[in-house]
This record gives structure tokens, C-alpha cells and sequence, in this order.
């Protein structure tokens, strides 16, 4: 993932077209590559067919064995996931983390969409980029850096993928029903998703430092009143560290649970540092007491996107 990386051991071989980009779950991690070379890194995980599930960390968290019936790592997804958690530590020592957000870019500049789930960002970030011109960067997770010699917030990579629900279509996006097929049971949580060649959006491949950030809230009711502030005191600092510890905390890796009877494969640690934690209180208080963080509500999309793209650029 980017620069950073993790050798995988096993005597079968399973993993690796899975690996190569063919699982629907490859999307979902950004930056995802793999090579059938051996890397040099201090990370690795190793996977040992079992009757019993279990994980097994080295004392340094550096290395992880796994214990559990071939039938249930048969798609590969619960060791990327284990991918995912070893380099957070890599990418936290050298000042990033992953975050939920959504992020774009125009002309050399970077926004970022924060928000609760279910907020609005991803049909506000549709909007920037197919009706303004936006480039996507991440929707979803990022992987966000803080660069303090520079003063500069980063985005080096994102998942480049639409998770739209049903129900946000209807309202703001109806031409893209045509993704969502058979009976919808319920509109709030049937998601389709989307990739940006699907629909003619352009992709930010390059790191990108982001110039404006807006914390988003696109009410159901179209005839909310558009409100704009500054954001500031202990909420938002607190709502952005929950965001930014949840990779290195391990409170957002999917459930182990698997093999016959649903059986757990093992505890999984927090592998967070007080430099870690340290260096992410850094990050949030320059995201809030610096660079600002300006919350936008109201239930007209094209008015928000209006009020981002000006205050990005000065203009409509």
C-alpha cells in the first residue's frame, strides 16, 4: 500500500490471484498492490492450515502468525485485512493514518469532506466531480498525513470507489438508479458501488495537499435552510481522533469470526504508540486551529457544492 509493505508466507498459494486484484475487496483498500517478489521489510504474516483458529503476534506486533481452516481464508479478505492493520503502525511512525473522509481535487488544490456516516459526502463529492470537475482522491478512507517542517495536511492515496445508498440516488443522483437492481427492501442501507470510469470521473493519483475542509451535512430535507460556520472547541477534536485512532486502535477491522460453528480466530491488539498518539493530536489541532474546518449544512446539494467551490476558488 504506497510505499509501505508485507510479506506473506503460506505452502499454499490461494492468496496470490485473489491478491492480484480479482477479490471485490480489493477496492476497499487504497493503494493496493501486490508482487509475487519478496520485499524488504520488517512486517510479515504467515499462514498455517489449521483445525484451530488463532492469531499469534510477535512481541514487537512487527509479525503476526494465523492459525484456521483453509475454507474460511479461502478469499483472502481477513489476511488483507491483517495487511491492512501491521502497516498502520509503518504509516503512524511516519506520521500518517488512515481516516474516513472523502476528498477531491481542481487545478492543484485538495478538499476534504468530513462528516458522520450517512452525512451526505459521498453524494457531495458525486456532485463536485461530475457536475464542477473534481477529480476524485478517496471516498471513504484516506490515507492522511501531517507534514509539520511545512504546515501541510496531505492526502497520499484513497479508496478511488463510490459507495452510494439507494436512498441518496433517489434524491440527488436519480440517473444512477441504473447501478441498483432487483426489489429494494430498504433504501437506507442497499449501497451500489460505483467505480469513477463507470461514469466518466477522473482519478488524483498524486499526493495532494489539501487546501480546504468542510465538515458536511446534507439534510433529507431538501428545504433546510444552507448554514455555514467555523468549526472549533472539543466536539470536533474529539469526533476527529475517534476518526484518525480507529486503524492503529483496531476498532474498524472487520470481526475474525469464522471456521465451522463461527469460532473467533484470535484477539486482535491495539498496536497504538503515545508518539502515535501523540503526533495525531498534532495533526488535529493544526486541521482546527490553523487550517479551519468550516461546517456546511442544508438540504440543496447544489448550494453546497456552490459555497465549496467558491470558497475554494474565489469564485462559482
Amino acid at each position: 500500500m504506497g510505499h509501505l509493505s508485507v510479506n506473506i508466507f503460506s505452502r499454499i498459494n490461494f492468496f496470490l490471484p485473489l491478491f492480484l486484484g480479482r477479490e471485490e475487496y480489493i477496492p476497499f483498500i487504497p493503494g493496493w498492490r501486490c508482487t509475487t517478489n519478496k520485499v524488504k521489510t520488517k512486517y510479515s504474516i504467515t499462514y498455517i492450515p489449521s483445525k484451530r483458529s488463532n492469531l499469534v503476534y510477535s512481541k514487537n506486533r512487527q509479525s503476526v502468525k494465523v492459525y484456521g481452516e483453509q475454507e474460511y481464508f479461502n478469499d483472502g479478505q481477513t489476511i488483507a485485512y491483517l495487511v491492512y492493520s501491521l502497516l498502520e503502525v509503518d504509516r503512524q511512525k511516519n506520521n500518517e493514518t488512515t481516516a474516513h473522509l472523502a476528498a477531491c481535487s481542481k487545478d492543484g488544490k485538495g478538499i476534504m469532506l468530513l462528516g458522520e456516516r450517512g452525512a451526505g459526502k459521498t453524494s457531495i463529492l458525486l456532485a463536485l466531480c461530475r457536475r464542477y470537475g473534481y477529480k476524485i482522491i478517496a471516498n471513504d478512507l484516506a490515507l492522511l498525513g501531517f507534514d509539520k517542517k511545512r504546515n501541510q495536511i496531505f492526502i497520499n492515496d484513497g479508496t478511488k470507489i463510490f459507495g452510494l445508498r439507494h436512498t441518496a440516488a433517489k434524491m440527488h443522483h436519480p440517473d444512477l438508479l441504473r447501478f441498483f437492481s432487483g426489489k429494494i427492501k430498504d433504501s437506507w442501507t442497499t449501497k451500489s458501488f460505483i467505480l469513477p470510469k463507470e461514469i466518466n470521473v477522473f482519478v488524483e493519483n498524486k499526493k495532494m495537499i489539501i487546501s480546504k475542509v468542510f465538515f458536511c451535512h446534507l439534510h433529507a430535507n431538501k428545504e433546510e435552510n444552507f448554514f455555514e460556520g467555523k468549526m472549533s472547541g472539543g466536539w470536533i477534536k474529539v469526533s476527529l481522533y475517534e476518526n484518525f485512532s480507529r486503524y492503529i486502535r483496531g476498532s474498524s477491522v472487520i470481526p475474525f469470526l469464522g471456521g465451522i460453528g463461527g469460532n473467533s480466530i484470535g484477539y486482535i491488539p491495539s498496536l497504538d504508540q503515545l508518539k502515535f498518539h501523540q503526533q495525531r493530536v498534532k495533526l488535529i489541532n493544526y486541521l482546527v486551529n490553523n487550517l479551519g474546518i468550516i461546517h456546511i449544512s442544508g438540504g440543496n446539494l447544489q448550494q453546497m457544492c456552490d459555497f465549496i467551490n467558491k470558497e475554494t476558488f474565489g469564485k462559482k
